[in-house]
């Protein structure tokens, strides 16, 4: 009758072992989630794509994503999307409105 008892009651804490878990994962999944709920995309339309002269990877691109100026943002698809293709008339890119700016070649990356 002990053993029996014993068995029931390591039964149980694995259970609740297993539910805690679960509901840790849950809450770090939900975190997870959050930090792209602050993230601030916007559609924008690239007005201007040069090559930058400092690095064989970056394009120079003016966006414009609804603000009063054009956004001026490095992007590192040089190697594998010509800029003919950058220019589009009818092509749209997503932007993240909200990041640091940060340094790239010789601009500063909005």
């Amino acid at each position: 009758m002990l053993s029996h008892s014993r068995r029931l009651l390591q039964s149980a804490h694995r259970g609740l072992s297993t539910i805690q878990s679960r509901a840790f994962s849950t809450a770090k999944v939900m975190t997870e989630l959050d930090y792209f709920n602050v993230c601030d995309l916007r559609v924008g339309k690239i007005v201007e794509c040069v090559e930058c002269p400092d690095s064989e990877k970056l394009f120079i691109e003016k966006v414009d994503i609804g603000e009063e100026e054009l956004r001026e943002i490095g992007s590192g698809v040089r190697p594998i999307v010509p800029v003919e293709e950058m220019l589009k008339a009818d092509s749209l890119i997503v932007v993240f409105a909200n990041l640091k700016p940060r340094k790239l070649a010789h601009i500063m990356s909005q």
